[in-house]
């Protein structure tokens, strides 16, 4: 009976134990799976968004071209067979690479060229397409406006546009994930038969399809919306689980209580045993009271009492230890979700503090020269927010210079152990302060009365535990906590709680970085570092408003390389981006606080001009000009090129004017300037214009 009862309360709970487990593990089976299909699907719309704009500045490129090469009389002729020819020297090396088809377009939207071709739609009708400005199910269509003066007059020539038919199966290849391109619900192009189930945009559906449970979900992209899905890991075999695991269980169950009944006829030895056992810390032994004569049940109640109460005690420790470490691992995830430094020191410091308690608490952060300043701070601190903390080599002020005083180990409390990690032996290298030689070794330091570190302890504060925040492999700062009571100071354990701590806190140190970084990324152009297209809108859209709102003035320059092309015929693309750099650092240098330079694409650039009315922003452009011009560049080694020029158009804003209008007559005034003869600076709207012969 006692071996069925044992066996019976082992079982039960093990068996809602393993069913549960199951589950939770099924579920984050799931849920892992729906976060990382949802995270393909994206990857799958930017590279579809990715190919729109390789499209988009292939068909801006050839409509500059167009004009540039002067087929822009062919295309007012209508004259196929000279802008076919123009348009397939100008294919080769952008089919299939930027588009499929390259279109020229009459205004009327009849096809006038093309090169290339695609499977699901006919030149004839991408060319209708164009002019209407819509975009075929499953590709993407970019146009632009090719336009011109005529008779004195900027008119429409037609167009010039570019299509990308959409691939599911090369999709699928690069994403690692089925999908296809729906269109209306209907399947356009599908990289394997695709499921019925349609599941609304960002969220991810499961059901069982055969044998196999299946996992998709949809998302909208410029080609349509398409539908991604990859099998579903979940799925565990529950009853083959339970069944191994658990028969095992209750026949270990069924043999401990026969043994354990068998046991308890024999009083006396158990309780020899278990009194043993007691000694050696093993607290989960207990003697049966109702059994032997009356000593020998005395004996088993006393037993049975000391050993519960070391065994509560025991518990009451582990949970404080247990609980002290979830908090530290929670208040460690909150931080690692959030993107404002400020913010993310200010719950570190404080944070740290109240869990280990310490009566203050810093964190230290480099700044760009390297030295290490005060970034936050909580309770006693002895820093304050924007202090510089001391540094230096060995035997700088504040920190040890006997070198006997080094004893080794990040644990400087004194009792020789090397807790801490660390290299300290011979000396040396201290730094001047606790900050500074924590950064420097990048290990744990422990400052208590009578350790070899005291000398480094604040005044008022002599028990100090500092830990490294270390971001990317490198020591980016230093949190420390300190404590006022020289009896108090800081234990091995909750040096390695501190470090786990920081772990997080340095995780959260790093997400806000990548997250800078990301936003730097996302407003700068990848190759000169000047503003990028998005950027330019946004900031002229607000100029404009604040223009209109305070009568103010705000002029544009847009900027062009003359033959451009030229230099990267000759000399190959690296040497033409470094032109591009370059030009664009000699923009920078003619740029104030308040002004913006922007690279609009190709070697196109802008410079918007807040408080600067059109005859400041004519004086400036002739600067640009003459330092484009005569200053050479050196593209390699030993090779330096001249006569670099540009063609600049300038337009002061007119009043109640928009940021579109006013980039448009800068941009029909920098065509002017080409077709001046180049090298030249032509004022929008002027009579007379300001030039300057071509050198």
């Amino acid at each position: 009976m006692l071996a069925a009862f044992f066996a019976a309360i082992t079982a039960v709970p093990l068996a809602l134990g393993l069913v549960l487990i199951t589950t939770q593990v099924d579920q984050r089976f799931t849920d892992r799976a729906a976060t990382e299909l949802v995270a393909a699907s994206q990857r799958v719309a930017n590279a579809i968004a990715d190919r729109e704009t390789r499209a988009a500045q292939t068909t801006a490129d050839l409509t500059d071209l167009l004009v540039a090469d002067g087929q822009a009389d062919a295309l007012v002729e209508a004259d196929g067979t000279a802008l076919a020819d123009w348009l397939a020297g100008r294919a080769g090396e952008r089919i299939p690479e930027r588009a499929d088809v390259l279109l020229v377009v009459e205004p009327g939207g009849d096809l006038v060229a093309d090169a290339g071709q695609a499977e699901r739609a006919t030149s004839t009708e991408l060319a209708g397409a164009v002019a209407r400005g819509a975009s075929p199910d499953g590709g993407l269509l970019t146009r632009r406006e090719v336009r011109a003066d005529v008779d004195g007059q900027e008119q429409s020539l037609g167009w010039v546009g570019a299509f990308v038919e959409v691939d599911a199966g090369e999709l699928a290849e690069a994403s690692a994930v089925e999908l296809a391109v729906l269109a209306d619900g209907e399947v356009l192009t599908s990289s394997q038969e695709a499921p019925d189930t349609r599941p609304e945009p960002g969220e991810a559906a499961t059901w069982e399809d055969g044998e196999q449970r299946v996992m998709a979900t949809t998302v909208t992209t410029p080609a349509g919306d398409v539908l991604v899905w990859r099998p579903d890991p979940g799925g565990l075999a529950l009853g083959g689980l339970l069944a191994m695991v658990a028969a095992p269980a209750l026949l270990l169950a069924g043999g401990l209580g026969w043994l354990l009944a068998r046991r308890m006829t024999e009083p006396v030895r158990r309780a020899a045993q278990t009194a043993r056992a007691v000694a050696r810390g093993d607290l989960d032994q207990h003697v049966p009271t109702a059994e032997g004569p009356a000593e020998v049940r005395e004996l088993a109640v006393a037993l049975n009492r000391m050993s519960s109460e070391l065994s509560l005690r025991l518990r009451e420790l582990e949970a404080s230890r247990d609980a002290l470490g979830a908090s530290l691992e929670r208040v460690g995830q909150t931080l690692a979700s959030s993107l404002d430094l400020d913010r993310v020191l200010g719950v570190i410091a404080e944070s740290a503090a109240d869990v280990l308690d310490a009566d203050g608490a810093h964190v230290v952060l480099r700044g760009p020269t390297g030295q290490l300043v005060v970034r936050a701070r909580h309770g006693s601190s002895n820093r304050t927010v924007g202090d510089v903390v001391p540094s230096g080599d060995a035997g700088s002020a504040g920190g040890p210079t006997d070198p006997a005083l080094d004893v080794g180990g990040g644990d400087d409390a004194g009792d020789g152990d090397d807790a801490g990690g660390g290299d300290d032996a011979g000396g040396g290298d201290w730094g001047a302060s606790v900050e500074d030689r924590v950064a420097r070794r990048g290990h744990a330091l422990r400052v208590a009365p009578g350790s070899a570190a005291s000398a480094l302890a604040a005044p008022g504060l002599p028990c100090q535990l500092a830990v490294p925040l270390t971001v990317r492999g490198e020591t980016e700062g230093v949190l420390t906590l300190l404590r006022d009571h020289p009896d108090r100071p800081f234990d091995e354990r909750q040096e390695a709680l501190l470090g786990s701590f920081a772990a997080q806190a340095s995780v959260a140190l790093e997400n806000v970085h990548r997250h800078a970084e990301a936003q730097e990324q996302a407003a700068t152009d990848g190759l000169t570092g000047l503003a990028n297209v998005r950027t330019l809108h946004a900031a002229l859209q607000r100029e404009v408003e604040a223009a209109e709102r305070y009568d103010r003035p705000v002029s544009v320059l847009m900027i062009d390389l003359d033959r451009f092309k030229g230099v990267n015929d000759r000399w190959g693309h690296e040497a033409g981006d470094r032109v591009l750099s370059e030009v664009a650092r000699r923009l920078q240098g003619f740029s104030r606080a308040a002004d913006l330079v922007a690279r609009a694409g190709g070697e196109e650039f802008v410079m918007l001009l807040p408080e600067t009315p059109a005859a400041g922003a004519q004086i400036l452009a002739e600067r640009v000009r003459e330092a484009v011009a005569t200053q050479p560049i050196a593209i390699s080694s030993g090779v330096v090129l001249e006569g670099i020029t540009c063609s600049i158009g300038v337009a002061g804003r007119h009043a109640q004017e928009g940021p579109d209008d006013l980039l448009r007559r800068a941009d029909a005034a920098q065509y002017e300037a080409k077709r001046g003869g180049r090298n030249r600076v032509v004022v929008a709207d002027e009579t007379t214009e300001h030039t300057t012969p071509t050198t």
